[in-house]
Order: structure tokens, then C-alpha cells, then sequence
């Protein structure tokens, strides 16, 4: 299926990483966009996310943030953070977050 990852394991064993599918926006991350970012709370509230874990940098997460609504107006089912590939344009909001420091970069 298109949303795992393969990946090459010690002794030559193909392992698969799952990756995780859309949740509510992260409490972090909907906290930057409010404070930082000056986004309005309530629309904050409506939109999702979705997440995939670094494998160089455990602690820190990449994002992408969207509106569930409009990808399912556009026919797009997000099953998890790559179901954007080819479909940027309906990513609100992307960047990284450290759970360990609290830190979230979002990217232009």
C-alpha cells in the first residue's frame, strides 16, 4: 500500500514503518498558531493534522496541517502525512515540532 514506508533493516530485512493517519492539530502546534502566528482560535480548532516521526531526530516530528473538509471536497483521502505528495496546495500549515523542548518551526 502506498502509505507505508519500506525501509532497509540490518541483515538485509525489509522493515515497514506505518505511519500514523489525521488527528485533531497537536496542542503545541495549535498553541503556535494562535500566539504566534495570530490565527483565529475557532478555525484553529477545526483543522487536522497529520505527523511523521524523524528517524535522525527522534524527539521531532514534521507536520502538515489542513482542512479535512476541503481535501474531501478535492477528492483527496489523507490516510497519513505522505497522502499530500502531489497535493501541497492543501496543506495549510507545515514544519516541525520537538515534544522533548516544546519547540515548533513552522516552514514558509
Amino acid at each position: 500500500m502506498f502509505w507505508k514506508k519500506t525501509k532497509q533493516g540490518a541483515g538485509s530485512k525489509t522493515m515497514v514503518e506505518i505511519l500514523p493517519g489525521p488527528v485533531p492539530i497537536e496542542e503545541l502546534i495549535a498553541q503556535h498558531m494562535v500566539q504566534d502566528l495570530k490565527k483565529d482560535p475557532g478555525k484553529v480548532a477545526r483543522f487536522s493534522s497529520v505527523v511523521r516521526q524523524r528517524e535522525s531526530d527522534k524527539p521531532r516530528f514534521d507536520f502538515r496541517v489542513f482542512d479535512a473538509d476541503e481535501a474531501a471536497g478535492k477528492g483527496l483521502e489523507v490516510e497519513n502525512y505522505n497522502s499530500f505528495e502531489g497535493h501541497l496546495e492543501l496543506v495549510i500549515y507545515h514544519g516541525w515540532f520537538d515534544k522533548s523542548t516544546r519547540e515548533v518551526h513552522f516552514r514558509p
